[in-house]
């Protein structure tokens, strides 16, 4: 075999497992990360029963909500950043309607109470001042999070999760 066609067959090989790489790092992972995702995150808000094991589930990204009227609302999310951001987010609430979304909450959730907690402090903002909307540069960016998680009842936190793009799942029992 000639230097040529031995170098020209070095860089096909390279070339192709650069592509099989590429493939699989921006399509087939993102691809199957969300549905293994999804599929686990249903399982787990299937699998309890009780709202303590409900907000011991949802995990350090996720949040577990309890409005004023009783009802609940829990939410699993994780994500994945390897090679693109990928997102899922299951729902369950206190009256077992189900929701996805793909939206990219990444810490949110956890840095919410932070940025609460920044506006009191520093923008010397109260609570209410922050239900009413008030222009606030800590809370900049988390606008419709701090409206779900107000939200004072199940029908008001359904539709303050229109901007995350849910959808609502049909889930069956075992399903």
């Amino acid at each position: 075999m000639s230097i040529i066609k031995l170098i020209k067959l070095i860089i096909i090989t390279v070339v192709s497992l650069v592509a099989i790489v590429v493939i699989y790092t921006f399509v087939i992972h993102p691809i199957t990360w969300k549905i293994h995702a999804d599929k686990n995150a249903i399982q787990v808000l299937q699998q309890v029963q009780t709202t303590n094991e409900l907000a011991q589930v949802v995990g350090d990204l996720g949040v577990f909500l309890t409005f004023q009227d009783g009802s609940w609302m829990a939410i699993k999310y994780s994500d994945s950043h390897a090679g693109r951001v990928v997102s899922s987010a299951i729902i369950r609430d206190s009256e077992d309607q189900w929701y996805s979304s793909d939206y990219h909450f990444c810490g949110y959730f956890t840095v919410y109470p932070e940025r609460v907690e920044a506006a009191k402090r520093i923008e010397n903002l109260t609570d209410e001042d922050l239900s009413k909307g008030a222009n606030s540069l800590a809370m900049a960016g988390f606008e419709d999070i701090h409206q779900l998680i107000i939200s004072p009842d199940l029908k008001t936190a359904r539709k303050n999760l229109e901007p995350f793009n849910v959808e609502k799942l049909e889930i069956n029992n075992g399903n």
